[in-house]
């Protein structure tokens, strides 16, 4: 583990709530920890080195925005190799600064893509080589504000945290 020099106190956890202490020197910037021989069961390791004991930063939150109405309207399918044009409208939208949309093809080994508006801006487009026939398309909305913050569209707290719009093949065949 790179951790820089030191001596470093090493606590192992075990899942009967008892635990082992290791004490270990830091070879250069890298500290070797080796784990016991034999049986062993491990929950956790605790890592304490010189700085572990030195004053914390403070730490600062950012101010707390009350979530603005966000509306949007989900498509319920469209063609391949079509554009995908999506809108949200965010009232009031005074703190918002961005938004972002993130989408990828339901298909578990794509990549998402990400496309940015400013504030004043309500519509994004998705470029239709990016719609592809095989895959529906998984979309959801990240609102970023200017404390800092932000909130998600739909709301992972009361909802599926993405929207997906089926895609009907190239030819307009049916679903």
């Amino acid at each position: 583990m790179k951790t820089g020099p030191g001596d470093y106190t090493i606590r192992w956890l075990h899942p009967d709530r008892s635990e082992a202490t290791l004490l270990l020197k830091a070879a250069g910037d890298y500290l070797d920890i080796g784990f016991p021989g034999g049986d062993w069961s491990v929950s956790g390791i605790v890592v304490q080195g010189p700085k572990s004991k030195a004053p914390l930063e403070p730490q600062t939150f950012a101010k707390t925005i009350s979530r603005p109405a966000i509306r949007h309207e989900q498509p319920r399918q469209l063609d391949a190799g079509q554009p995908l044009t999506l809108k949200i409208r965010i009232s009031p939208a005074t703190e918002m600064t961005r938004v972002h949309l993130y989408y990828p093809p339901v298909n578990q080994l794509a990549k998402f893509k990400m496309i940015e508006i400013v504030a004043g801006q309500d519509s994004f487009t998705i470029p239709g080589e990016d719609v592809s026939p095989k895959w529906d398309l998984m979309y959801y909305f990240e609102v970023l504000n200017r404390a800092g913050g932000g909130w998600f569209c739909p709301d992972p707290q009361t909802a599926t945290p993405y929207y997906v719009v089926k895609v009907r093949p190239a030819h307009g065949g049916a679903d």
